[in-house]
């Protein structure tokens, strides 16, 4: 069974015929009627697994896309600055730029990045939270709320997507993540890899604290790496400052990889 036919199969035994998540009403409980954002499942790039290079797999904190197995958006058809900022990570993972074009912040542009237009089928996109609602019928889609009940069960799912995908690189983008997914007692994560050791940890004045653990895989021995970082376009221009030291986390994952 291929990765796709694999996830396929999850998200039938999560999702329901209308989309909706196993725990939704769970989830659903305390938020305003009808305030809810579709669910949404990953993105897969088609040439994901191609053994040419590393896998990679960025997550997010929510969507508020269709639960639909989708590949990632080319970077010529984005106008969203986050998805702009992932693209302009991964040109530096899968070295398309240098370290010194990478922390130039003027190159996290979308004109700069269309000349890498073909790397968004080499990628995975998915969320941290399969769910979304927003604040109340009035709010912006951008306006959402999370509850402890999305906080103990979107994990299971991630974990899931991760087992089936096992990316070497994990970019987690943003401070979201708690216990039920990273915890050595209660985490999801421990059920399918096991902690090895810290590689890198930089603590920010600008609370964009980066770090780097590295995992193995229960059942192939293999290295994960995951890069806790930042939203990359978040709280106005500060994180810009912070690109030297997710620089700095990036080459010590791949000087370890190249080990």
């Amino acid at each position: 069974m291929n990765y796709k036919d694999e996830l396929e199969k999850m998200f039938n035994s999560v999702y329901n015929c209308e989309g909706k998540c196993q725990c939704f009403s769970e989830c659903s409980k305390g938020m305003e009627n009808g305030a809810e954002i579709n669910c949404n499942k990953l993105k897969v790039g088609k040439n994901y697994d191609n053994s040419q290079h590393i896998k990679i797999m960025f997550v997010g904190k929510e969507d508020t896309g269709k639960a639909e197995l989708t590949e990632p958006a080319k970077i010529s058809n984005a106008s969203n600055p986050h998805y702009i900022g992932t693209f302009h990570t991964l040109a530096y993972l899968l070295d398309k730029i240098s370290g010194e074009d990478f922390e130039n912040e003027n190159n996290i542009n979308k004109e700069y990045l269309k000349q890498y237009d073909y790397l968004y089928s080499e990628f995975c996109l998915t969320n941290y939270f399969k769910c979304a609602f927003k604040e109340s019928l009035e709010s912006h889609n951008h306006d959402v709320s999370i509850n402890k009940s999305m906080e103990k069960n979107c994990p299971k799912i991630l974990t899931e997507e991760i087992r089936i995908l096992k990316p070497n690189i994990i970019i987690m983008q943003g401070k979201f993540t708690t216990a039920a997914f990273w915890g050595s007692r209660i985490g999801t994560l421990k059920n399918i890899c096991k902690h090895k050791k810290t590689l890198y940890h930089f603590k920010s004045k600008n609370q964009f604290d980066i770090s780097v653990d590295k995992y193995e895989y229960l059942d192939t021995n293999e290295n994960l790496y995951i890069i806790w970082g930042y939203h990359p376009c978040a709280h106005g221009r500060k994180w810009y400052t912070s690109l030297p030291n997710f620089r700095e986390a990036i080459d010590i994952v791949k000087k370890d990889i190249m080990m």
